[in-house]
């Protein structure tokens, strides 16, 4: 008898390993020479190199971007999932309660129709290299026999169907979350506010980065801060509510080393960019070539776009400037009518108030019931009080709201058009010109071409501020014209540098986070200077 069971135990484990390998055989997405799927004009070549790279080698150079998100389909389905419902907050649909705050956070920011509005404005070259990597993507998946083993595992088809339709909005709602992930510096000020309350400004400062206003008296005179008595919550966790809190401890390094400096003449790029840690990457490197295109380097999966890396004459290499490219604006509400908000002083006693947008969603949860929600946006941005309980915890709801300014909100935010017009370029003058077209986040950019010729460019829109000591470190009054934005510094005003200037710097230049050497306000957190002086030591030394 014992034999027998142990024969059937056996016999079943066996069926299962079989079964599962099978599905897994079925599902495994290959490494064929050669796409064909319907809608190419042309057959694409596919080849993976000893090192990981894949190159895509096509007849058209839509054919290119197609062939690209097809291989993003063929291997990376269940990421362009997860960054897809990121982006949307519909995480919840998948994972339960436990990514509520994201998934309401993310809603507040309405991203996906954000991005429907951007591509409004998009040139015809944008829209074509989006909607063929969006077709791709869909080829792919519409002639799949088995979904990845992941979709199996949550059941994602349980509430609708196993993969949405790729569209373009996709992929630019995307490149938004990672702006977010990239430019934020809203959790910096929420710190503030927060600790203000209950620190000296001694302590603050000893803290963060000093601030010369005494922010706790700032905010007791306003009266911003909930009553005492009335909080309802633990302290300092708004800034972690959202999970796109700062991280201490990653950092992202960048440097160029002039051709008079290295064995063959030729100036030396490199880039080491860091970010948070997934499987798989969120990275994936490709090399795209087609008539008019020859690009390889670092893409985003989701983005049909280049963000590190080359093509045949220049090469470039990103990491974070990390400005304060968001503030967090009071929102005064009318004592008698909590639908609008204070926008100007007018005289002494004279005040003037308008009426917020507003939205209902519904959050879908599984496992539990979906919760309606009224967003809430002022002529600042989307109102983040609302979404983060532990922010309503300190700020006095009953008397203000919080709203969120950041560059990247604005509807002709198209930073995906410098992509384009990068993978082009001919010189380092022609890649400048591709980065006034970006927006966000912004980056310290490197560059190099084949004719020996290096500079560094800060890329990206900074908002310019009133001479004022607290403008960009913690929430201001939103109706309070010291406060507001002076429009943003002019392409030259940002930090750069030529090949002259980086000559007369020992013809080495690097770049790693640390708050550029500019006279103009950037911000005040940026990481210390402590890696980009040794990567500077390091590369000044003769051997």
């Amino acid at each position: 008898m014992l034999k027998l069971s142990l024969t059937l135990f056996v016999s079943s484990v066996l069926g299962l390993v079989l079964l599962i390998g099978g599905y897994l055989v079925l599902a495994w997405p290959g490494t064929d020479d050669q796409l064909q799927l319907a809608g190419l004009k042309a057959p694409v070549i596919i080849q993976h190199d000893d090192a990981g790279v894949v190159h895509l080698q096509a007849v058209y150079r839509s054919d290119a971007w197609f062939a690209l998100g097809a291989l993003h389909a063929r291997e990376r389905l269940w990421q362009l999932e997860i960054n897809r419902r990121i982006a949307q907050g519909r995480l919840s649909e998948l994972f339960g309660p436990s990514t509520l705050p994201t998934d309401r956070f993310l809603r507040s920011l309405d991203l996906q129709n954000l991005a429907r509005k951007q591509l409004r404005g998009a040139s015809a070259a944008l829209n074509e290299q989006l909607q063929a990597y969006a077709d791709g993507v869909n080829a792919w998946v519409g002639q799949m026999k088995f979904y990845p083993p992941e979709f199996l595992l949550l059941k994602a088809w349980s509430d609708g169907p196993y993969f949405e339709v790729y569209r373009p909005e996709d992929a630019q709602a995307w490149s938004l979350v990672m702006a977010l992930d990239l430019g934020g510096n809203h959790g910096q000020e929420i710190a503030r506010f927060e600790l203000a309350r209950h620190l000296s400004m001694a302590q603050l400062n000893a803290l963060m980065p000093p601030v010369l206003t005494d922010l706790s008296a700032f905010y007791r005179d306003l009266a911003a801060y909930r009553p005492l008595g009335k909080q309802k919550g633990p302290h300092m966790q708004a800034v972690t509510e959202t999970g796109f809190e700062t991280v201490e401890g990653i950092g992202s390094n960048n440097w160029i080393v002039d051709g008079t400096r290295t064995a063959s003449g030729k100036p030396l790029l490199a880039n080491d960019p860091h970010l948070g840690l997934s499987a798989p990457s969120i990275w994936h490197i490709a090399h795209l070539r087609a008539p008019g295109l020859d690009v390889v380097g670092a893409v985003l999966v989701g983005i049909p776009a280049v963000v590190l890396g080359r093509n045949s004459h220049v090469a470039w290499g990103f990491t974070n400037t990390g400005p304060d490219v968001q503030d967090l604006m009071l929102e005064q509400l009318h004592p008698e009518d909590p639908s609008r908000y204070r926008i100007a002083m007018i005289g002494k006693d004279q005040e003037t108030y308008t009426s917020f947008e507003t939205r209902t969603e519904e959050i879908r949860v599984r496992g539990d019931k979906a919760e309606t929600r009224v967003f809430r946006r002022s002529r600042h941005g989307p109102v983040i009080s609302d979404v983060n309980e532990a922010l309503q915890a300190q700020v006095d709801p009953s008397r203000y709201a919080l709203a969120l300014r950041w560059t990247a909100l604005a509807e002709d935010n198209l930073s995906l058009e410098a992509s384009v017009a990068m993978a082009q370029a001919s010189n380092i003058e022609q890649l400048r010109d591709a980065l006034r077209l970006y927006q966000a986040p912004a980056q310290n950019v490197v560059m190099a071409d084949l004719q020996g010729d290096i500079a560094y460019q800060v890329a990206g829109l900074v908002p310019k501020r009133k001479e004022d000591k607290i403008a960009g470190v913690a929430p201001v009054p939103g109706w309070d014209p010291r406060f507001a934005w002076d429009g943003f510094l002019s392409f030259e005003q940002l930090p750069h540098k030529n090949r002259r200037a980086i000559l007369a710097e020992g013809a080495v230049f690097a770049t790693a986070n640390e708050k550029p050497d500019h006279a103009a306000f950037l911000g005040h957190d940026f990481a210390r200077r402590d890696r980009k002086d040794r990567i500077s030591e390091l590369l000044l030394k003769e051997d």
